[in-house]
C-alpha cells in the first residue's frame, strides 16, 4: 500500500488527481463547502473541515455540475463518494 492512501477496492477504477472546489448537500438542505482532489468514472476523493455522515446519499455540486454520490467512508478531513 502507498504511504498516505487508503487502501483500495479490489477493480476500483484508478482515480485521476484533480483540484475543484464544490459543495455536497445533504437531504436536510445543508451545504458543505468540499474540495476534490481526486476523481475516477464511478467516484471521488473530497476533503473538507467539516465532516461528512457515511452510508448516506448526497448531492455533489462541482463547477456548475451535479452528481448524486454515497459516502462510502469518512474520516477527520476526507471522505470518499461512489456515484449513483
Amino acid at each position: 500500500m502507498k504511504r498516505g492512501r487508503m487502501p483500495s477496492a479490489m477493480g476500483r477504477a484508478e482515480r485521476e488527481p484533480v483540484k475543484l472546489n464544490g459543495a455536497v448537500v445533504l437531504r436536510t438542505g445543508r451545504r458543505i463547502s468540499v474540495a476534490v482532489t481526486d476523481m475516477s468514472p464511478g467516484g471521488c476523493r473530497v476533503e473538507s473541515q467539516d465532516a461528512l455522515p457515511v452510508a448516506v446519499t448526497v448531492r455533489l455540486e462541482v463547477e456548475g455540475a451535479v452528481a448524486n454520490a454515497r459516502v462510502r467512508w469518512a474520516l477527520p478531513g476526507a471522505a470518499a463518494l461512489q456515484f449513483v
